[in-house]
């Protein structure tokens, strides 16, 4: 129910709201990183309460899995950004037993892999070698946040 703004009841700390900070907004907050970890669409009113709490909070529509913030300028203000693709890929997508394949120079990342062989490492940065002693096919998921979860597909075969 809107209220006008002659009408319009006070707040919980006796502050009296006007009609505009009652319209739904939409808004998220998020960590140190820039990850979102809740998305609301509430009162505009609502924003700034949590904002006065204390939260770290964006104006705008994104998802949790979908968008990040970047802190951009001098005063580092919050914008809120959609992830991008993550834009690297191995060398080599088949690979014998005991030989590597290589992305170069990538972020830090967490490094999950599924196969034959099941395991996961976070990476620190720079190049990411993996290989295997056991043949199969192998699924390699890569989060080099603030990049999408990429998956690659390898295949290893015996050694030659």
């Amino acid at each position: 129910m809107m209220f006008p703004v002659s009408m319009v009841p006070p707040n919980g700390d006796g502050l009296v709201v006007s009609e505009e900070d009652l319209v739904t907004t939409k808004f998220a907050s998020y960590d140190e990183t820039g990850r979102l970890d809740t998305v609301y669409s509430e009162p505009r009113i609502s924003y700034y309460r949590r904002l006065n709490a204390g939260q770290r909070l964006v104006m705008g529509e994104g998802g949790l899995t979908t968008h990040y913030v970047e802190f951009v300028g001098d005063v580092r203000a919050p914008v809120l950004r959609p992830r991008p693709e993550l834009d690297s890929t191995f060398d080599k997508s088949e690979i014998a037993v005991r030989e590597g394949t290589t992305i170069s120079d990538l972020a830090p990342a967490s490094v999950t892999f599924e196969g034959p062989v099941k395991g996961q490492h976070e990476h620190p940065g720079g190049d990411l070698v993996v290989g295997w002693t056991v043949p199969g096919t192998y699924t390699v998921t890569i989060e080099a946040f603030p990049a999408l979860p990429a998956t690659f597909t390898l295949t290893v075969g015996a050694a030659a």
